[in-house]
């Protein structure tokens, strides 16, 4: 069972998605609300995949506006090869958002939402975990 990590400002998508990973996809989760919570947790254990919500309403670290993209950033530069696998979560469909968000965030995969094919997805995030 791989531990998952949800950084997710939206409660009702919060839920939606700590059900899916953990009833559906067997996934051990945590889900937060805010990027010092998930700092936290992550001085404690590192999650073999984490999923973060682009768009961090008003959130902040140490002061410092946040959102899904800086923090992937930090955690893939600082952590290096033993950072988790990371998937960015966006409402952004507009064409070139993907790779545009992917490269600013050095993030390993990318999900619009809301999410359309939950059995896709789950295939998705077990290709990402395995490698």
């Amino acid at each position: 069972m791989s531990t998952v990590y949800v950084l997710e400002d939206n409660a009702l998508v919060r839920r939606y998605l700590t059900e899916l990973l953990h009833i559906v996809g067997k996934h051990d989760v945590q889900a937060f609300a805010a990027p010092q919570e998930l700092m936290t947790a992550m001085q404690h254990k590192l999650p073999q995949l984490l999923i973060l919500d682009i768009n961090l309403a008003d959130a902040k670290l140490d002061g410092e506006a946040m959102d899904g993209l800086i923090l992937s950033r930090r955690f893939k530069e600082f952590l290096g090869e033993s950072a988790p696998v990371v998937m960015l979560l966006s409402a952004h469909a507009l064409p070139g958002d993907e790779e545009d968000f992917l490269q600013s965030s050095l993030a390993d995969a990318y999900q619009s939402k809301p999410i359309l094919d939950e059995d896709q997805f789950l295939q998705r995030l077990t290709q990402l975990l395995e490698g």
